[in-house]
């Protein structure tokens, strides 16, 4: 099991584009739950205050989403390198069994049975810096704590890059691919408040956003067990 383990390491990093399209693609589907769709038009709002015109929003969105890759691709070279490190000092089994714990709290979080992260607010105050650079600021604050329907996800493929002890290069692909997919959609919110509205108001929308949730949520009880199972197979 630790082997497979070292092997999907492997396959990602030695198939950069199909792990950048998975990351890509959970990146996306992530956006598409309503607490992760309006948090960014809400941030674009008040940081552009009574100036706002469509052309500043756009700006602002890809700046806010610029400073979430920057916290993603950062966090992604932390995992890839605690994981390859201890790896080395032999201390995997608990490691997995730290990281199983952990993606099952996310887990329990998509599937709305605890509610820890949905009372967390969004870390910004009217004293934050307005412009370019406070929407890069605000966006580097918001990548944890914004969206409580995208950290779970978030973190467990930190945890899979943990796990999979894979080079530090492939943890910031697929952090990076996964920020790409996540920022698309949010700029297009984020350039149009009244896009974002509609879609947070349809009914459709809000059933398509609860089965992604289910969704990633079962992926994510998966992905513990087989942490759970990997640590009491490591060497």
């Amino acid at each position: 099991m630790e082997g497979l383990l070292q092997k999907m390491g492997d396959i990602i990093a030695q198939n950069f584009l199909l792990g950048a399209l998975i990351a890509f693609g959970a990146g996306f589907l992530t956006v598409f739950t309503p607490c992760s769709l309006t948090s960014i038009p809400l941030i674009v709002n008040y940081m552009s205050g009574k100036e706002k015109t469509a052309k500043k929003a756009a700006a602002y969105s890809i700046f806010i989403c610029l400073g979430q890759a920057i916290v993603f691709v950062a966090l992604g070279m932390v995992a890839a390198s605690l994981g390859r490190l201890i790896h080395n000092t032999g201390f995997d089994k608990a490691w997995h069994i730290i990281l199983a714990l952990l993606t099952l709290w996310m887990a329990l979080e998509m599937l709305g049975v605890t509610n820890v992260l949905h009372r967390k607010t969004l870390p910004i105050n009217k004293s934050a810096k307005k412009g370019i650079l406070g929407a890069l600021g605000v966006g580097m604050l918001t990548a944890v704590f914004a969206s409580p329907c995208s950290v779970p996800v978030f973190t467990a493929m930190l945890a899979l890059v943990a796990a999979s002890h894979m080079k530090i290069i492939s943890g910031v692909i697929l952090l990076l691919s996964y920020s790409l997919g996540h920022s698309i959609p949010l700029v297009a919110a984020g350039s149009s408040i009244s896009f974002a509205q509609s879609l947070s108001q349809s009914p459709k929308f809000a059933r398509i956003g609860k089965a992604v949730k289910i969704i990633f949520g079962i992926l994510l009880l998966a992905l513990s067990a087989f942490l759970v199972i990997s640590a009491f197979h490591a060497h």
